[in-house]
């Protein structure tokens, strides 16, 4: 429009002016000025009060202010209602929500919706929906049960499982194809420009069982490989370390000859570096981790012979598998397993479980053998009591493995109930003021009921059924049940005719 003059931002002279012979502008003009603007100057950012300043200054009145305004303050409304529509109809059609294009929230001003051409291609799942199924949590049910809508085509709305996991395997596989493009795309660059300074794998493969659904046969077990491995190389962009995700491998039988075949047909990411597949490189190096079996140690003495002379290869037995078999060498050694084991299946016993809590709370509750109450001010602690150092190092012993903020509030809470006294004939609490009431042994009955309400979730707890073959499951119920022996140890005499 010709009859406005621009003027820099940091000047104080309007941005229009009359011109004689001309009318003036209206509000529309204004709104049209507004959208012709072309980017050159934010105008829609500017106050109202700034703008009124487009408007010529003779022949202005307050009734025109007014209506100016307020056009302008319900233009900014309208768009300031459809920008926050259109982002939240994005995030939801990004979510993955949105099953099918029908489900699509559509953007505001974008016009009629487009028709799906094909037969069936309206109930195509949307690439976001897909990617939603595959990555979720859950069994295949709950996850078809997560994505059903109540504005579908079909009467329930609801989905199948099975398309979940045709989910789960297509995304499974554009992961392992982009991996295997981007391993042809370093080895093609090694190959016709410059190799890499060097070209190092890592490898880790165990062998376990799972079980198959195979047709005609049903459900069986069979040995499986699972194999995880990471890439590092050099160029001339500097070093790089990637993860490459490889899938399980399911062998009919567990020999040396059988894994070897599964485990060589990793790619250029594996533990054997074929010429005509890895990239090349100044340098190459193995590096393997695995357990002790024998497969595994055929496996390595074979893959050194095929290797290059030139490779480095540098295998590493997992640690947890001798800390494994010690803890079970341990085991059967000083005869655990089987007390222990018989005392978690005792302890899940719900009928009796629920007779020992009474039992305890009625030994604690006994005026003569049950909980000892004292003041601590008073109270001379024997030469042959164990102190407050057993009790700490006792459960920090026996509750390492718990990090969480309520269970170690929950032990320093027990430990500052039952200091000390642990090889006394009675459980001894001592209480100062403030700890049960007002004073020092101010209330017994209170007394008690902390104590029991402690024993019940330190002591009498659930015990993890322990596994000769796991020793990640023979360490927490070892720890638990030292702490129900030394505890019962102080009531040995009450609990005689329960346990004898």
């Amino acid at each position: 429009m010709d009859i406005l003059q621009y003027v820099h931002p940091e000047q104080d002279r309007p941005l229009a002016r009359e011109r004689d012979g001309e009318h003036p502008l209206d509000a529309m003009s204004v709104l049209a000025l507004l959208e012709n603007s072309g980017g050159e100057r934010p105008l829609a950012r500017r106050a109202a009060s700034d703008l009124l300043e487009l408007l010529p200054r003779r022949g202005r009145t307050s009734n025109q202010k007014r209506r100016c305004l307020k056009a302008l303050k319900q233009v900014w409304r309208r768009n300031r209602s459809a920008k926050w529509l259109a982002d939240q109809a994005r995030r939801f059609n990004l979510s993955g929500r949105a099953v099918t294009a029908d489900d699509f929230m559509r953007m505001p001003g974008a016009g009629r919706v487009p028709r799906q051409q094909g037969r069936g291609k309206w109930k195509s799942w949307t690439p976001e929906a897909v990617q939603r199924a595959a990555f979720a949590k859950g069994s295949l049910r709950q996850v078809a049960a997560s994505m059903k809508d109540g504005h579908s085509r079909s009467a329930t709305g609801s989905r199948s499982p099975w398309q979940v996991a045709c989910c789960r395997a297509a995304c499974c596989k554009a992961i392992l194809q982009g991996q295997a493009a981007k391993l042809q795309r370093l080895r093609d660059v090694s190959v016709h420009s410059k190799p890499h300074a060097f070209w190092i794998t890592n490898t880790m493969f165990d062998e376990t069982k799972l079980w198959y659904s195979v047709n005609g046969f049903g459900c069986r077990e069979f040995s499986t490989l699972a194999v995880h491995s990471q890439v590092t190389w050099a160029d001339d962009a500097g070093v790089h370390d990637e993860d490459v995700f490889q899938p399980p491998k399911a062998m009919v039988r567990y020999a040396a000859a059988t894994q070897w075949s599964a485990v060589q047909k990793d790619g250029p990411a594996g533990i054997l570096h074929k010429p005509e597949e890895t990239p090349r490189a100044k340098f190459h190096g193995i590096i393997c981790s695995h357990d002790s079996h024998a497969v595994n140690r055929l496996i390595v003495k074979h893959l050194r012979v095929q290797l290059p002379e030139d490779h480095v290869m540098l295998p590493s037995y997992c640690n947890q598998h001798h800390v494994g078999r010690a803890a079970a060498d341990v085991t059967t050694r000083l005869n655990l397993l089987a007390p222990v084991w018989t005392l978690t299946k005792t302890f899940a016993d719900g009928d009796f479980h629920v007779h020992l809590l009474r039992c305890v709370d009625a030994v604690l509750d006994n005026e003569e053998d049950g909980l000892e109450v004292v003041d601590p001010a008073t109270f001379v602690l024997p030469p042959g009591d164990l102190r407050e150092d057993f009790t700490q190092s006792l459960l920090a012993r026996c509750r390492v493995g718990e990090q969480a903020a309520k269970a170690t509030a929950l032990t320093s809470e027990f430990a500052s109930f039952f200091p000390y006294g642990w090889n006394r004939r009675r459980p001894l609490h001592p209480c100062p003021a403030g700890c049960c009431g007002p004073s020092a042994c101010h209330d017994r009955d209170v007394s008690v009921g902390k104590a029991c309400e402690l024993v019940r979730k330190v002591i009498l707890r659930r015990v993890a059924q322990p596994a000769k073959n796991k020793w990640t499951k023979l360490d927490p119920a070892f720890r638990q049940v030292a702490l129900v022996v030394q505890f019962f140890l102080s009531c040995s005499r009450p609990s005689r005719p329960r346990w004898a």
